[in-house]
């Protein structure tokens, strides 16, 4: 089995590790810019053992949350929240996957993918390369997105930046009718990385230098790194393709809608896909998404798009009420029927509504 994988970022590794472990006799071909993964950092709350782990910066068994006038301490068991080193990850998952012996890379910018129902074909600069499997984490430029998580995030270095419990959520900033937050993770005495994210166009610069100043208290700081983005979200998972060229990663819809957390999912996705092929040589299908998160995802995109205010007093009232072990079950889509309830209890009256299928 041949496979192409046009990408060099963090879905496309996941996957050419996971085929590369499954299948003995699997030869692959990535297509794509050797080039750093576009975030330095990377962050996601798990209860086992991930690909991520020995890269890890920092865990915590804690998070606090800023949200509708109060700070809400967030204490965990069950869970950790990590953040790793995603640049260096990647470069260590490329290495590997060239080193297996069954893999090539190459060096340049997919042009066009050219599916004959048999044996796609990638086109790029110099040359082009058929395969029995073509899986893109590029764009689908037929798919329009239902939102835009838009971000920008900075590594500064100051005395006593660092020295403050991770925060998941401040909102503490201007809203502007949007949703805005910032989220800020302390790397050392003297470290602090902070990001603001927002779902309309807006000067994240701006606002980082604010949260800086009015809530950190910092008078000055060194900018060590610097990392923007946006990430596409869709109300209800894109549909797999029939074909043998298939979407994966966040172009296929993989990041949750309700939270923009992509790691574990891409990690999850890898996996079944890597399983499908190596079982039956099928089509993989697409992971499932249990119907409860569909609807919750659903409702927030909804609620992002007619009142967005809504969504911090939502938040606020998810994080005081239940606890964070179950929360974070929930928004990972790993909860068990009793987390499940206690998130439910926990949820404002119109949600609960949203959940069985009301309008608030």
């Amino acid at each position: 089995m041949h496979v192409t994988l046009v990408g060099t970022g963090l879905s496309s590794l996941l996957l050419a590790e996971a085929l590369l472990r499954r299948s003995p006799k699997a030869r692959l071909t990535l297509v794509g810019p050797r080039r750093p993964l576009g975030a330095h950092l990377l962050s996601y709350w798990s209860d086992r053992p991930t690909p991520f782990d020995p890269f890890e910066v920092a865990s915590w068994r804690a998070l606090d949350v800023f949200a509708a006038g109060r700070l809400h301490h967030v204490p965990l068991t069950r869970y950790r929240y990590r953040t790793v080193r995603g640049r260096d990850w990647a470069e260590t998952a490329l290495a590997r996957v060239l080193a297996s012996g069954r893999a090539e890379h190459v060096d340049a910018t997919a042009l066009r993918i050219d599916d004959d129902l048999v044996r796609p074909t990638v086109v790029f600069g110099g040359g082009q390369v058929s395969s029995d499997w073509v899986f893109a984490s590029s764009a689908d430029p037929t798919a329009t997105p239902d939102a835009v998580q838009q971000f920008e995030g900075w590594l500064v270095e100051a005395q006593g930046a660092g020295a403050r419990a991770p925060v998941l959520m401040d909102f503490r900033t201007e809203s502007a009718g949007d949703l805005r937050f910032v989220y800020a993770l302390p790397l050392g005495p003297h470290r602090l990385f902070v990001e603001h994210v927002s779902y309309r166009p807006c000067l994240h610069r701006f606002a980082l230098e604010q949260y800086l100043r009015e809530v950190v208290g910092l008078k000055r700081w060194e900018l060590v790194d610097r990392e923007l983005g946006a990430t596409p979200l869709f109300r209800d998972g894109l549909p797999r393709s029939e074909g043998r060229v298939v979407r994966i990663g966040v172009a296929a819809g993989l990041a949750k809608a309700s939270t923009g957390y992509a790691a574990l999912r891409l990690w999850r996705d890898a996996e079944a896909v890597a399983a499908a092929l190596a079982e039956r040589g099928e089509l993989p299908v697409r992971l499932k998404w249990p119907s409860l998160y569909r609807v919750a995802d659903r409702f927030f995109v909804d609620l992002l798009r007619r009142d967005p205010t809504h969504l911090e007093a939502l938040l606020a009232a998810l994080f005081s009420a239940a606890d964070g072990d179950a929360v974070l079950a929930f928004l990972d889509e790993q909860a068990g029927p009793a987390e499940q309830a206690r998130v439910a209890r926990a949820m404002p009256e119109w949600l609960s509504s949203a959940l069985l299928g009301e309008r608030p």
